[in-house]
Formats: structure tokens, sequence, C-alpha cells
């Protein structure tokens, strides 16, 4: 219902006073003037003790003097249906509300969407909300809705890595394969690379060993592709619940949560094996080193002794 004062604003309902518990009058948000309907179903403004009372309507005076109306009550409107989502024609206006400092109910009720949306909207600017409430102090400052929408990080491309000594570049800016290739040069020197590296790319030294913390996961991306790597993972962590909680799982689903978590843990073993194997292969080459040394040295104390004739 609109505002007869203000036209084409809408009426809100709200309590005449403190002590009502429920809204039994209308409220126009922009002029605050309060309504309520007469028996003859018209608006009436309501006045605050003290001001003078408006001109009684035609309708309503008729009724006063005890004339019959052939007026026939009107049928309560159909209510309208609200947008859970904001239109791109709205944003704008909304925006400009949001600057002003217009609370966002009364926003959601004039655009005609849900109060939820214009949270999300206020949320998502409101680095743009601040800076074009700071211009309005100073005028000669320019405002931008979009100043302060949310940017997508886009990653340069693989094998092209920021070689500029002292270069201010974002973490998250390097691919998977750059951040390897800058693990790789870190593992190469001595104690100060670490200083040299970070330096060099525009990094810090614990953006640095937080790569070198996730070395494991970036060879995986690079393998598997980082969509693979973040489902098995999700994969994983739902499994491990299920088998903590394996109380509360329906019985016709353990035996499938156990095939599960064996393979998890076969997975888990692939890796333990092959640096087991390693360091056997280690183990074995040291051994054999020991005992050429051996050979060699009694072959010497030998030819010593001949020589000498001890």
């Amino acid at each position: 219902m609109k505002c007869p004062l203000c036209k084409d604003k809408e009426l809100l309902p709200a309590r005449s006073r403190e002590d009502r518990k429920e809204a039994d009058a209308l409220k126009c948000v922009y002029c605050a003037a309060m309504f309520q309907m007469d028996e003859t179903n018209h608006l009436r403004r309501m006045i605050p003790p003290g001001c003078v009372a408006p001109a009684m309507t035609h309708t309503a005076a008729l009724v006063g003097a005890g004339l019959k109306t052939s007026h026939k009550p009107a049928k309560p409107a159909a209510p309208k249906s609200v947008k859970r989502k904001i239109d791109d024609h709205d944003k704008s206006e909304i925006f400009k509300r949001l600057v002003m400092g217009e609370k966002c109910v009364s926003i959601a009720a004039a655009v005609g969407c849900k109060p939820k949306a214009v949270n999300n909207y206020k949320f998502t600017h409101k680095a743009a909300i601040a800076a074009a409430q700071k211009a309005l102090k100073n005028p000669g400052t320019k405002v931008d809705e979009k100043a302060g929408s949310p940017k997508k990080v886009v990653h340069s491309k693989a094998g092209k890595l920021r070689k500029q000594v002292g270069e201010n570049t974002d973490a998250a800016s390097y691919t998977f394969q750059e951040r390897l290739a800058i693990i790789a040069e870190v593992r190469s020197g001595g104690a100060d690379r670490l200083n040299i590296v970070s330096e060099k790319y525009g990094l810090t030294r614990g953006q640095l060993r937080g790569y070198l913390a996730r070395e494991s996961y970036y060879r995986q991306v690079a393998v598997s592709g980082e969509k693979t790597v973040k489902s098995a993972r999700q994969h994983r962590a739902f499994v491990l619940h299920q088998v903590r909680n394996l109380d509360k799982v329906p019985v016709t689903k353990i035996r499938a949560i156990l095939i599960d978590y064996l393979k998890l843990l076969r997975e888990d073993l692939t890796p333990a094996q092959q640096a087991v194997q390693s360091v056997e292969a280690e183990i074995s080459r040291v051994d054999a080193a020991i005992k050429e040394l051996d050979t060699r040295a009694s072959d010497v104390v030998k030819t010593f002794k001949e020589h000498c004739n001890v």
C-alpha cells in the first residue's frame, strides 16, 4: 500500500503505541506519518497529541451523520511475491540508499526483495559503501560502486616465474607448478637461500615456509589436478568421521565404510613402503662401501708388511 503523502512509497506495519504487542497501524519509512484504516476502509492519518486533526473524508462525514453509503468493503490485496535475489537495475538504488545509511529492512520493502539479499549485498560491497560514505565528507572524491566487489585471482601461466628482484607479488598469484619450482630453488641452496629466494619473488619467509610444508600437496595437484585432490580430501575426511562414529552408522553401511577405510590405509602405506625401500637401499650401499674399504685396507697392510720385511 502506497503512502498518500509520498505517493510512491510503501507503508509498513507499525505499532501506534509502545504498549501494543501487535502492529495496529501503517507507517511510512520516509515521512514517518502513521495511518489507520477507518470504518470505510480509507486511510486516515493518526495525529499526535497537540496537533490539529486533518479534515474528515466525504465518506467518513456521511457515516458520522448516520447516512448509509453504497461503498463496499475492499477485498484484501493479495500479497506480492518477494524476490530472493536483487535485480541488476536495482543495485544502484540499493547502493545509494546504503550509503545514505538506510536500513536493510526498509530498502528490501521498497525494492521488493528479501532483507537477507540486501544484507548479502551490503556485506559484499562494504568496502565500496565505506568509501562512498567517506567521499560524502570529501566532495572531491569519486565514488565507484564496484570498488569493493570481490576480485577473482587470476593465476599466471605455468612455468613463467617472476624473476624481477624485489617485485611485490601476491603469494596466491603463483601457480602450483611455479611454487614447486620455487621450492626446488630454495632446497638447492644453503641456509641463506631462504632470504635470497624470498627477495627474488617478493614473498615473505613465512610464505616460503608454507610452500615447503605443502610441497606434497602441490605435487599431487600438479599430477592429478586441484579438483581431484580436493574431492579426495573431502572423501577422506568423511570416511574418517564415519569410522570415528561407527556406532551411529547403520549396519547396512558399515561394510562399505570399512572397505573405504582399508583403501585409505593402503594409500598411506604406499609412501611408507617407498621410504623403507629407499632406506634399505641406502643401508645396503653403505654396507658394501664398508666391506670394500675393509678389503682394501687388509691388502694395504699386507703390501706394507712385504715391503718393510717386518
